[in-house]
């Protein structure tokens, strides 16, 4: 893909491709849409910034931009909440935080199979018991810790381990069945 090359044109064809989903997984993890509509041009301008970095032909690009979205909303969250304990956002933060490591050796899923999926997983979700989901809900889309969660919920960290635990193990035998 020529958007390392900062083609403009390239660019705007993966803006059309990808702007939904960035904006659908923002508005799903900020809850608002001036908040998802910020992390989206986010997005797009550390993907402007680091294409030539990503290798757009061999690497899932498709979980590449989910990732990138879900873990700038994530960082974006904590910041909001005001966690004094965050490092300055920089280009050093965004490397080792932001941009998702993808193995080059993980096959590319084809877009079919990949909205099959999802939909398979949403349901997979939806049939939790409102505790687990809501506890899914919190480590997945919240970015909240072991330690923030079991203090939320009341629990002592380790019952909250197995509980997460538990939740994995339920979504991996129904995925895999």
């Amino acid at each position: 893909m020529k958007i390392g090359k900062n083609d403009l044109t390239a660019f705007e064809l993966f803006y059309k491709r990808y702007s939904s989903l960035v904006y659908t997984v923002s508005l799903k993890i900020l809850g608002n849409k001036e908040s998802a509509e910020r992390n989206l041009a986010e997005i797009f301008l550390i993907v402007w910034k680091w294409a030539e970095d990503f290798d757009f032909v061999v690497q899932n690009v498709f979980t590449w931009m989910v990732l990138l979205t879900r873990n700038k909303a994530i960082d974006s969250l904590r910041r909001f909440k005001g966690n004094g304990t965050l490092p300055i956002y920089n280009d050093e933060h965004e490397i080792k935080y932001i941009l998702p490591k993808l193995s080059i050796e993980i096959e590319s899923l084809e877009r079919e199979y990949i909205l099959k999926l999802s939909e398979n997983i949403k349901n997979i979700i939806d049939s939790l018991n409102d505790e687990q989901k809501d506890l899914f809900f919190m480590v997945y889309y919240e970015g909240l810790d072991e330690k923030a969660i079991a203090e939320k919920l009341k629990i002592p960290v380790a019952a909250l381990k197995l509980q997460i635990q538990y939740i994995i193990e339920i979504l991996m035998q129904k995925i895999i069945r």
